[in-house]
């Protein structure tokens, strides 16, 4: 019965879209009142109907916006004494779910239990280290042979004990062979080879790592297996990134991800200028000319002659600014068709676009929700028309940086894969390098490139490719990049 009712639900047009999508906003936005009538504002007003830490997590979700401290914090709150035990057992035992009894591995006659190794990870964190990072703490701090300074005395003692039962005396053999054994009980190699020495390997090593790219089940019928490992996460990098524009960020985040810059920095000025000379009530020397006519409108008519766009060396402005529609709905629909996003993704686009500047956003909202406001007579405020201006400046700034960064239109030049032509491996370095995931040896090679002068070579010193490329001239293949189809 209800597949039958949703059936017959008419499907709304590309402007009844986005007017839903801007209403719901106000679930989403800060109640920002004018600085006269503010009071206190309820930052997870839009999440009251769940559970409180279920409004947290979604409000984090969306916005990105921690309402925690850092586990870290945590951590040393517990070294200081200000968290004790009893308050983990007593989270536990709130939360049934985890099942802290349930007997997780035998090992000899002891039982280890999912609450204990829960309270491991929480006390003392089990974070994941890049391959780097973990050789250079082995070299630097010999970590594999001497206890961490946060292991209790107790724990200490008793592994002690264990490992002297079995012939093994002191604190460094014990430790080495219990990483030892970790390794092989997790089935992991045991090299200590720094990836920095990765760049001039000999032939058989080279053979050896390429032999387990083989043994995931990569051929090499269309290429050097390494070249196409590679290429092939590149690609669902990038597929993932694109897909990602209008559900889990907008254009600002795809940016990012592959230029490391952030769209934001330049577009902030503009929106704020705009907003404030646009909400004005008197007190700024400057407001923003013809506001009674809208937002959008009278910001359409200072755009003409306003010289910052020109200053800033964005192309096209005058030209585009002239075929906008009248109205701020049609623009918004133009524009999100412009950007190519299906309408099932326009409202998720929509909010994370009004996020990106939530107080002025939340100011915006108030005063289109309280239509008696004083101020409202003169100066008419609505959402969509503060959406329209987030929309454009991005469109202008994003392109200069996409010609900055030689890699073109995000739609067409990403799904013609344009990266991948030059180097399969650049989309992946560059991602790294952004987020600060790169070794610092790469990293330094890798930077100084940048923009139009990325070279394939920062992709090419990545481990695992040189490895195959060596291998793969010893074997007599050709190396080289494969044609992206």
């Amino acid at each position: 019965m209800s597949a039958t009712v949703a059936s017959d639900r008419p499907a709304l047009g590309p402007r009844q879209i986005v007017e839903q999508a801007i209403a719901h906003l106000d679930h989403v936005l800060p109640g920002q009142a004018p600085i006269l009538n503010f009071v206190h504002h309820n930052t997870l007003h839009g999440y009251q109907h769940l559970p409180f830490e279920q409004a947290l997590a979604a409000a984090e979700q969306l916005t990105g916006i921690r309402a925690y401290l850092p586990e870290e914090n945590f951590r040393a709150l517990y070294r200081a004494g200000r968290i004790g035990d009893a308050d983990l057992d007593a989270a536990f035992a709130r939360r049934e779910a985890l099942d802290t009894e349930a007997v997780l591995v035998r090992a000899g006659d002891r039982d280890i239990r999912r609450g204990e190794v829960l309270r491991v990870a929480l006390v003392h964190g089990v974070e994941a280290l890049p391959l780097s990072q973990l050789i250079w703490r082995i070299e630097e701090f010999d970590v594999t042979r001497c206890f961490q300074s946060d292991v209790p005395a107790t724990v200490r003692q008793r592994l002690l004990a264990t490992a002297e039962r079995e012939g093994i005396v002191g604190e460094a053999r014990a430790l080495e062979s219990l990483w030892h054994a970790c390794l092989q009980g997790l089935q992991l190699p045991d090299f200590d080879l720094h990836p920095e020495e990765l760049e001039d390997l000999q032939i058989n090593l080279a053979k050896s790592l390429l032999a387990r790219f083989r043994a995931d089940g990569a051929t090499e019928d269309q290429g050097p297996v390494v070249h196409k490992r590679m290429q092939a996460d590149a690609l669902a990098l990038i597929e993932q990134s694109c897909a990602e524009v209008g559900e889990k960020s907008t254009l600002r985040g795809l940016l990012r991800v592959l230029t490391g810059q952030d769209l934001l920095d330049q577009v902030r000025p503009v929106l704020i200028r705009l907003c404030a000379a646009h909400l004005d009530e008197g007190l700024a020397a400057w407001s923003l000319p013809d506001r009674s006519e809208g937002l959008y409108a009278a910001w359409r008519r200072l755009a003409e002659s306003d010289l910052a766009w020109s200053f800033a060396g964005l192309s096209g402005w005058r030209a585009a600014l002239a075929r906008w529609p009248e109205q701020p709905l049609d623009a918004i629909v133009a524009e999100l068709r412009r950007l190519g996003l299906p309408e099932s993704r326009w409202e998720a686009y929509l909010t994370r676009l009004a996020l990106e500047l939530p107080g002025w956003s939340g100011m915006m909202n108030w005063r289109q929700q309280h239509g008696a406001y004083p101020a409202n007579r003169e100066t008419p405020v609505t959402l969509a028309g503060l959406s329209r201006a987030a929309l454009v400046p991005g469109r202008f700034c994003g392109s200069s940086i996409y010609a900055a960064n030689d890699i073109g239109d995000w739609k067409a030049r990403c799904r013609r894969y344009a990266i991948l032509h030059r180097a399969p491996g650049e989309a992946l370095v560059r991602q790294a390098l952004y987020e600060g995931r790169l070794p610092e040896y790469l990293a330094s090679r890798a930077g100084a490139g940048g923009g139009r002068e990325w070279p394939s070579s920062a992709a090419d010193r990545s481990p695992a490719r040189r490895a195959g490329a060596q291998s793969e001239e010893g074997q007599g293949a050709r190396p080289g990049i494969p044609s992206p189809t």
